[in-house]
């Protein structure tokens, strides 16, 4: 008994080598509603569903970015396949499909997918949405122009990331582009998310697959007077 692993608050399933528990705390404990330690994956689903049915989703600027729309205006980016991990309430993803953008995006989230599903049939657009988590349920074609997230490395624990960035390169074409909203340093820096970056934890995570990395400040697009964001642009090696 003395030698048994310590289980999942949400799961029961045991800590592993490749997928350890992390201890519950920060907007994930809130969400919750209580503390233990828990997979990464089960925290994501539990906590992203319990946001989305009180409809109290932190991270909704209530439209599309303005960094992803100077990019379109500008002609930064043209029409192509997009992939976008954690569209959350779909403002990036309708504003994508609405300018000529093939869309397919994936939430952890189910509540999540049904609310962006109703909405885009409502609107009478075509957006590929999927149920899953991006570490194991992202697509591996290389078929892909873009891949655009606003929302998901900053809930991802050091653990995490390199496996991430990894699976980017298996989703885009080999002159693919990963473009992303990151949020920027923080004093003190966060231990639970949402995380934040430096210039050079950004340049350090990505360099490793990609390459003619650009980093540029921006707004969280809640508060546009203050640049608290990077915006990422990165071309798969």
């Amino acid at each position: 008994m003395g030698d048994e692993k310590p289980r999942c608050i949400l799961c029961n399933e045991p800590s592993t080598d490749d997928d350890p528990l992390l201890e519950v705390r920060g907007w994930i404990r809130v969400m919750l509603g209580q503390d233990g330690m828990a997979h990464h994956q089960c925290m994501a689903m539990t906590a992203n569903d319990a946001a989305f049915s009180k409809g109290d989703v932190p991270w909704d600027i209530s439209g599309p970015h303005p960094a992803l729309v100077n990019l379109v205006e500008t002609k930064r980016i043209v029409p192509g396949r997009v992939f976008e991990p954690g569209p959350g309430l779909g403002h990036d993803a309708v504003y994508l499909v609405s300018n000529g953008f093939r869309v397919t995006a994936l939430d952890i989230s189910k509540k999540a997918v049904s609310m962006l599903r109703k909405r885009i049939e409502k609107l009478g657009l075509d957006v590929d949405l999927i149920v899953g988590d991006v570490l194991r349920d992202g697509p591996t074609d290389g078929e892909f122009d873009y891949i655009f997230e606003r929302s998901v490395l900053q809930t991802l624990p050091p653990t995490k990331r390199a496996h991430y960035v990894l699976c980017l390169t298996k989703i885009l074409k080999p002159t693919g582009e990963y473009i992303g909203i990151i949020r920027g340093p923080r004093t003190p820096m966060p231990e639970s998310q949402p995380y934040a970056f430096t210039r050079n934890m950004i340049e350090q995570l990505l360099s490793a697959h990609f390459r003619d990395i650009e980093t540029t400040r921006v707004p969280s697009g809640f508060n546009n007077s203050r640049s608290e964001y990077f915006l990422v642009i990165a071309c798969r090696r």
